[in-house]
């Protein structure tokens, strides 16, 4: 097996995927291109202790300084990819033309600027990369009033570190709720709860129609005619998939780059994985564009086994995690087509509680806050896809490890 494989994009995907590749015994060259001059990191730590003033320079890395090198992988950091060409198996770099034998795709996804008037041109900050982050770190030496735009879990968890750093922080999200595209209304409930407990201003249904710099405030206008004066703004509004090389690669496109059960696009030769790509899950009936650490790495293991021989079909049972204040929400599978709910606990700040979500009598996904022994159990549940008695989680004196058995007996 002496193929070579470039990787474009040295992410938690392309970085486990070289890693995975030599692990699984691939013998041939292994190229990770990304176009950072950072080592690969951990990106999780960005939103959250990363803004800490104390924070290292950088968030922990994905693998030592010397890993590569050790394992005959070629790293190009700083380097950004012009072109591919299926026609030749060539891509093409600012300075370089390399060979491939296999191409992945791990170009992850860049933050999606609404449309505000006034936004292109004015100052503002996102929360993707570090060199984001060294910036706006600059511009908090001192207690600022902080907007953020969008209510998910990138400003969410932004608002959260910088109200405990002492900033005053309003948060704008057009929407109904919060998190309104991943969460039910009950959680979206409690999160909003849980920040305007903390001091943080939540204003959902208000959609920002203009934005200005006025000497070193920002004036923003929202669409009822509210003004709000404040220092900096943060832009948390969401992410759209990086496919312009697949685009002028000619491979298939729909809401990213699609792929079937093993990574694998529209060209046999060219794999895509994380943000980037779009998958068809049986499971769901439905394609899928995922955005999380968890998905890419797996995608990444898929990729890495079918390419050395070892196939199997990535399982799309997502997980995702996330930590705000001190309470941790831990989510597993995905609320596709649900019918109805069960929840377990009380679901207000300072509590511990589950969210079980059903289609007609199948668990499809399970929400916990502070509460891992829920989230590990209905994981294994919708992993397994075993069936699940409505009616006995009804019951809160249930014990959960007592459903698991039985349901794993039947």
């Amino acid at each position: 097996m002496n193929d070579s494989v470039i990787i474009i994009g040295a992410g938690h995907g392309g970085t486990t995927c070289s890693a995975a590749l030599r692990s699984n015994g691939y013998q041939g060259s292994i190229t990770l291109i990304g176009n950072e001059s950072h080592p690969p990191y951990h990106r999780p730590p960005l939103s959250k202790t990363q803004l800490q003033p104390d924070a290292p320079p950088s968030p922990p890395l994905l693998r030592a300084d010397t890993f590569f090198e050790k394992n005959n992988i070629t790293l190009k950091l700083g380097e950004h990819v012009t072109s591919v060409d299926p026609k030749s198996k060539q891509v093409h770099t600012e300075s370089e033309s390399l060979t491939y034998d296999t191409l992945i795709l791990a170009t992850g996804s860049s933050p999606l600027l609404p449309p505000v008037s006034g936004l292109q041109s004015c100052r503002k900050y996102t929360i993707q990369k570090l060199d984001d982050v060294h910036l706006l770190k600059k511009a908090l030496m001192r207690p600022k009033h902080i907007f953020i735009l969008g209510g998910g879990f990138i400003g969410l968890e932004t608002a959260a570190s910088l109200h405990q750093l002492g900033h005053r922080v309003s948060l704008f999200e057009r929407e109904e709720r919060l998190l309104s595209r991943v969460c039910c209304p009950t959680l979206s409930d409690y999160f909003q709860s849980l920040h305007q407990q903390q001091g943080v201003a939540i204003h959902c249904q208000t959609e920002a129609m203009e934005v200005r710099e006025s000497g070193e405030k920002i004036e923003l206008l929202t669409a009822a005619g509210d003004g709000f004066v404040g220092d900096e703004i943060i832009i948390g509004t969401g992410s759209t998939p990086h496919v312009d090389l697949a685009r002028h690669a000619g491979l298939t496109l729909s809401n990213g780059i699609d792929v079937n059960a093993f990574n694998q696009s529209s060209d046999p030769n060219i794999f895509a994985i994380g943000d980037c790509c779009n998958q068809w899950s049986e499971r769901y009936d439905h394609s899928i564009r995922l955005e999380s650490v968890q998905n890419a790495v797996d995608q990444a293991k898929t990729v890495a086994a079918h390419l050395c021989g070892q196939p199997r079909k990535h399982p799309i049972t997502p997980w995702f995690w996330t930590d705000q204040y001190d309470v941790k929400l831990q989510m597993a599978g995905i609320k596709h087509a649900v019918t109805h709910q069960i929840i377990r606990g009380t679901p207000t700040p300072g509590n511990a509680f589950s969210i079980w979500h059903f289609s007609h009598q199948r668990l499809q996904a399970v929400d916990a806050i502070n509460d891992s022994r829920a989230y590990n159990i209905g994981k294994k549940l919708i992993e397994k896809e075993l069936p699940v008695p409505i009616e006995a989680l009804n019951n809160p004196e249930l014990d959960l490890k007592t459903l698991l058995a039985s349901a794993e007996a039947q």
